[in-house]
């Protein structure tokens, strides 16, 4: 069995208590529902696009039968972990920007993707196709 390898071409934290803080620089992705220590009632939401061009390439060039795909991350930090979690995916339909801010950065970086907007001066859309963000 081979396995093939795609990594992201733009990756990105979006905060629902920073909506307008884009984070496409930083080097943690940082995914949060509800309830945090620091911040209550908030969401933190990853968006990550991989090369289109890559994996029409694997799966015209390489697979010939049926195949799986998976996405794998790594655990950086956790704290109070329930012992069972789901994380849901949703694909983005929209073109985003993934900037150049870091969580934190002060001041705070709009030059990308944030809760608020896909791009600068450029709010996600909510009518016709999910977006999967908003």
């Amino acid at each position: 069995m081979a396995v093939y390898k795609i990594f992201p071409s733009k990756d990105a934290t979006i905060y629902s208590n920073y909506p307008s803080e884009n984070t496409g620089m930083d080097a943690i992705l940082e995914l949060s529902s509800g309830y945090t220590i620091l911040s209550p009632n908030s969401s933190a939401r990853i968006l990550i696009q991989f090369p289109q061009d890559q994996i029409q390439s694997v799966i015209q060039n390489k697979v010939s039968a049926s195949f799986s795909a998976s996405l794998q991350m790594y655990l950086a930090d956790a704290v109070n972990l329930a012992d069972n979690y789901s994380v849901e995916v949703f694909p983005v339909y929209q073109q985003w920007d993934m900037g150049t801010g870091k969580y934190g950065q002060s001041p705070i970086e709009t030059n990308g993707v944030s809760w608020t907007n896909a791009k600068p001066s450029s709010s996600w859309q909510t009518t016709g196709l999910p977006v999967g963000v908003v």
